[in-house]
């Protein structure tokens, strides 16, 4: 899936459900992930907002998850 911020596409995300969790495999187009803390929030979030689409448990995936 494409990842989007702000008004562009910075890299992708190859998402699964491994043992009822959502794993996020992101990658990014420079290499490295934004910087802010808000784009952090904002994909956990979204994370999230999938897991409960999918129906998983709740959960929250660790920062180092996240930067990919």
């Amino acid at each position: 899936m494409p990842l989007l911020w702000r008004d562009q596409v910075i890299g992708w995300g190859n998402l699964s459900v491994k043992d009822g969790q959502l794993t996020a495999d992101l990658g990014y187009v420079t290499g490295q992930a934004p910087r802010e803390k808000v784009f952090y929030a904002q994909l956990d979030e979204e994370l999230a907002q999938l897991g409960v689409f999918l129906n998983l448990k709740a959960q929250r995936l660790p920062p180092d998850d996240l930067a990919g």
